[in-house]
């Protein structure tokens, strides 16, 4: 493992380390006695909904670019070995993991494999920021950071694209790694392209999505019901929206104390209390946790037959 991914890995556990003094020292964790097996039960099965239909959005995909249709036992349990991976690599594991996946078992050319990630990326950005945008004139903020932030969301696909033609502009020696560099970067943008500008994919994609924000959003409707908290539907929307943002961009594994802290301020900008926060995130992530453990590992044992060792350190590294 590279020094830098070990500083990665050591800056997430100091952050939870942190995050969990300051909850006990302001007594928060009293709150969590207002938790009981039955309420995080039906927090677990809404966060296992969404995997499952994360799972078909990638079954849907992968057949329409590629068709190969997944078989059924990776519809339901990949998502789970993506954020099992998305913890071990420090940075966006997930998707890299899903890539080296879908090659070695269903020779699913890598390339193919960015441009669905990619495209994934595109349409929840696209679809957070309308939302964010409905948010925004709902409550009465048309000039506001939830405003710029939701047209940069909008615009982001956009902008790749022209930042992909312009890198395409640039000369580089035939046959040298920027060169095949250059080429692989252009096959997966316009691969995403394909994909984005299919208006049955598209369509299809945003459905799936609204779905997969309806169950996000429930969890969240839950936890406040579980911790006496009252938040306005449309400050919830706003919460969960900035929340979903940053989860779409992963700096540490598992963006471990990031989304924390990320739902912590958030908090503090609709008038709650930060710590909350903090424990919102660390019960969302938990209810992720106890699920993709088990079933993740259970699942990339499972398909070590289409593995060598040496396939797995080429991942890792």
């Amino acid at each position: 493992m590279r020094i830098k991914d070990s500083i990665k890995i050591l800056v997430s556990l100091s952050l939870i380390i942190i995050i969990l003094i300051y909850l006990y020292k302001e007594g928060i964790f009293n709150v969590v006695r207002q938790c009981d097996l039955f309420d995080f039960g039906i927090l677990v099965l809404l966060t296992f909904s969404g995997y499952i239909v994360a799972g078909y959005q990638l079954f849907f995909l992968v057949k329409v670019q590629n068709e190969v249709s997944l078989k059924l036992s990776d519809l339901v349990l990949l998502p789970f070995s993506m954020s099992l991976f998305a913890y071990i690599i420090p940075a966006n594991g997930g998707l890299l993991y899903s890539v080296f996946f879908l090659g070695k078992k269903y020779h699913v050319d890598s390339s193919k494999g960015f441009s669905i990630g990619i495209f994934s990326i595109y349409t929840s950005f696209i679809i957070t920021g309308i939302i964010g945008l409905v948010v925004s004139v709902i409550l009465g903020k048309i000039i506001s950071w939830l405003m710029i932030v939701s047209l940069v969301c909008i615009l982001s696909p956009w902008v790749v694209i022209l930042c992909n033609r312009l890198y395409q502009r640039i000369s580089f020696k035939k046959d040298s790694f920027l060169h095949r560099l250059q080429n692989y970067v252009n096959k997966v943008i316009v691969s995403s392209n394909d994909l984005i500008i299919n208006k049955t994919t598209l369509f299809i994609t945003i459905i799936i999505n609204l779905l997969l924000i309806l169950l996000l959003y429930s969890s969240y409707y839950w936890l406040t019901l579980i911790f006496g908290i009252t938040i306005s539907p449309v400050s919830l929307v706003f919460l969960m929206l900035l929340l979903r943002i940053s989860s779409l961009i992963r700096i540490l594994p598992g963006n471990l104390g990031i989304e924390e802290l990320f739902a912590a301020g958030i908090f503090g900008l609709i008038g709650k209390d930060p710590a909350m926060g903090l424990l919102f995130a660390l019960f969302i992530r938990l209810s992720a946790i106890v699920l993709f453990t088990p079933l993740g590992i259970f699942h990339t044992v499972f398909n070590l037959r289409y593995f060598t060792k040496g396939d797995f350190r080429s991942l890792l590294k």
